[in-house]
């Protein structure tokens, strides 16, 4: 007997082209820190309801992991295809190979209402996958059209695409494997592709992403916190083409592996990790071996990518990478091999923007330290390429071309765990083992410390150990960070999966041309403001200023930047300087750097020559804590700051105090402008000028 399914409330397919395409998202528009123009469509974050059916079936089994429903033959198959059980958690089984042989219709391909489950496929393969019919109202093409916190796992795939995409202000979404996942993991999957051809006489505002696993893979916060999605152990065999010679106005991405890893605004963390792809690629403005567009927070490590053609057709811009063809802050490039004969990107007719090639990436974003924003770019690490040609306005490249051999696969963190070797060459065993890996912090002399992890996946103890490592104090150096180099110059990207023992270095900067007494001028607009003494001890960066006050902070320091970290002390953002303010140490020993709150406002600090200024200090003075004459409220502190309250206008004022020991010249105008008290013990109170200060209890 069918088990009867009730059909839940289902999104429009509206919506879902709104918050799939939408043109409004700011990450659609051009950024003009770094040259290129970033035109992926990113989805918006939707809240679906919990626990709705969509179907029925009479597959045998409850769908539950210990009983799932059991896929065993082609009519069965056909009744997953015909009426998916779209259940929270729903999971199905394959029981044995199968010849399909016929037309597919992707599970949950319209965008309405996405697959929450998991189907695994047990090491079987399914065989004469067709996806041939496209139409306007189905959005997503694959064996999975639409996935949210779902899994694909150890199964594969032998598939013919061959698609004409129509449309105006259209997006679609082509992905053998899960067109469109969310939240969700793939794991173990291979796909084979006879034909894998699209067309798009699309038109307007539209998008198409093409991927040999997915086209588009989605990783977002939501209420239950971080989510952390990975493609790993996954492989893709074929050509993939997409003709746009007819279309209008579409933005487009094809890869071996996924065409977007979206991960919003460092909302999540993703990575595509142990995959490989073996064909050419030929479409459009993003195109690479594995993924054509990365996230932030995203990481490819340890994929191998073996193409004659990487190719894009367009008229004047694009991103085409061995490995990646667009990169963003944040992200990372570990432990890669491509061999690509041919690289060929478009030269620009556009005055603005720049067209990309590179052997492994395509466009490398960089630190954004320089546009005083503590952002780091994409990490290349280990990554090692063979070439013919790259053509493109810009080309990246490893500078040395390398033969691939198991022994280099292997030193770059391929594991005989995941991947067999034949004539040099890496193929995935087929496997998800489950093996330990060591990491060890490299102090540089000053001990070591080891730690173990799940290998392939991204740890929390990563995040812990990033952030929270203690490294052994070093007299005359600063600690500014765990790095993969010795050299301490390519930070680690803790999301990233490690899939063999790895080594990690302390990075620490002599202090002896950053330490000392400068002489701040603030250049505001065509100002020149004294800005009072900046003094950088081994600890800590002092700000003092004129009226007598002072802030400091903890800060770190690479050698170049000077990044002010933890405020010490109270009113932070009322006395200049501000926690993640940056500053550079110029070769000629001069520190510039801008205001946080405004790009006019340039500080250089020069050094001051045989000076040693003392911090003042009001601590255990007698006279600190809360005061008021009636009118005001005023707070004398420890770093010599006056915090001066207007009772009437309800208003803070800040300034500074100057003590010679015997009077106090306090100066936070207007409301305690430049009064000098004296303190009398006797009656506990401060007086001066005709005005008595009582104090509070």
């Amino acid at each position: 007997m069918k088990k009867k399914i009730t059909l839940a409330t289902i999104l429009s397919m509206a919506a879902i082209l709104a918050a799939c395409g939408g043109s409004n998202k700011s990450e659609s528009q051009p950024d003009s820190s770094n040259n290129y123009s970033d035109g992926i469509a990113s989805k918006s974050e939707i809240s679906w309801d919990i626990g709705d059916y969509i179907g029925e079936t009479d597959l045998e089994g409850n769908g539950t992991p210990i009983l799932p429903y059991l896929i065993k033959d082609k009519k069965d198959l056909l009744e997953f295809m015909n009426n998916p059980v779209m259940e929270d958690h729903v999971t199905y089984k394959l029981v044995n190979d199968i010849e399909f042989n016929d037309e597919w219709k992707p599970i949950a391909g319209l965008g309405e209402k996405p697959f929450k489950g998991t189907v695994d496929g047990d090491g079987h393969k399914i065989t004469g996958l067709k996806i041939s019919s496209a139409s306007k109202t189905q959005v997503y093409y694959g064996f999975i059209g639409q996935m949210e916190k779902g899994k694909l796992l150890n199964i594969t795939l032998d598939m013919n695409i061959d698609l004409t995409m129509v449309g105006k202000d259209s997006m679609y979404g082509v992905g053998g494997a899960v067109a469109y996942a969310s939240n969700s993991s793939v794991q173990n999957v291979h796909v084979n592709y006879e034909k894998f051809e699209v067309v798009s006489l699309q038109n307007g505002n539209s998008y198409l992403y093409a991927g040999g696993v997915t086209s588009y893979f989605d990783s977002t916060s939501d209420r239950d916190g971080m989510y952390y999605t990975n493609i790993s152990n996954c492989s893709v065999n074929g050509d993939i083409i997409v003709n746009l010679e007819d279309s209008n106005g579409v933005v487009d991405a094809e890869a071996g592996i996924v065409a977007v890893m979206d991960t919003g605004y460092y909302d999540g963390l993703m990575a595509v990790n142990n995959c490989s792809f073996v064909g050419d690629i030929e479409g459009g403005l993003y195109i690479a071996g594995i993924a054509a567009s990365m996230g932030y927070y995203s990481s490819v490590v340890n994929c191998y990518v073996e193409a004659d053609t990487l190719k894009s057709f367009v008229d004047d811009l694009s991103y085409v990478g061995g490995i990646a063809g667009l990169t963003k802050n944040e992200s990372g490039l570990i432990g890669n091999y491509a061999s690509v004969n041919h690289i060929d990107g478009t030269n620009s007719k556009s005055s603005i923007y720049k067209s990309f090639a590179g052997d492994i990436a395509g466009f490398i974003a960089s630190d954004l330290f320089d546009s005083d924003l503590d952002i780091l770019g994409c990490a290349l690490y280990e990554n090692y390429a063979t070439y013919g040609t790259i053509n493109s306005d810009t080309t990246n490249t490893c500078k040395v071309k390398t033969p691939c051999s198991e022994d280099l696969l292997k030193k770059i963190g391929f594991s005989s765990e995941s991947w067999n070797f034949k004539d040099g060459k890496p193929e995935l065993n087929g496997k998800n083992p489950s093996y330990k890996v060591k990491l060890t912090v490299d102090s540089n002399g000053f001990g070591k410390d080891t730690f173990d992890f799940d290998a392939g996946n991204y740890n929390s103890k990563s995040s812990e150990l990033y952030f929270g490592y203690k490294a052994p104090k070093r007299a005359g150096f600063s600690y500014f960070g765990l790095y993969y180099d010795e050299e301490a110059t390519i930070k680690w990207r803790w999301y990233a999966p490690i899939h063999g023992d790895l080594t990690l270095y302390c990075g620490y900067a002599d202090l002896d041309d950053l330490v000392g007494d400068y002489a701040a001028i603030c250049q505001y607009y065509e100002r020149q403001i004294q800005s009072g003494t900046w003094k950088f001890t081994e600890d800590y960066f002092y700000w003092l200023r004129l009226d007598g006050s002072y802030s400091a902070y903890k800060y770190r320091f690479d050698g170049k930047y000077i990044f002010l970290e933890d405020y010490v002390g109270e009113y932070e953002a009322a006395l200049g300087g501000y926690t993640d303010e940056i500053f550079v140490l110029q070769e000629d020993g001069t520190i510039t750097g801008y205001d946080v709150n405004s790009d006019s406002a340039e500080y250089t600090a020069t050094k001051i020559k045989n000076s040693d200024i003392e911090i003042p200090n009001l601590k255990g003075e007698p006279f600190l804590g809360k005061w008021t004459d009636g009118k005001c409220v005023m707070t004398i502190l420890e770093s010599c700051v006056v915090v001066a309250y207007d009772v009437e206008k309800k208003v803070d004022y800040f300034g500074g105090v100057i003590y010679d020991g015997t009077t106090l010249t306090i100066d936070a105008s207007p409301i305690v402008k430049k009064c000098t008290l004296t303190y009398n013990p006797a009656t506990d109170t401060l007086s001066g000028g005709g005005v008595t200060f009582e104090r509070m209890k």
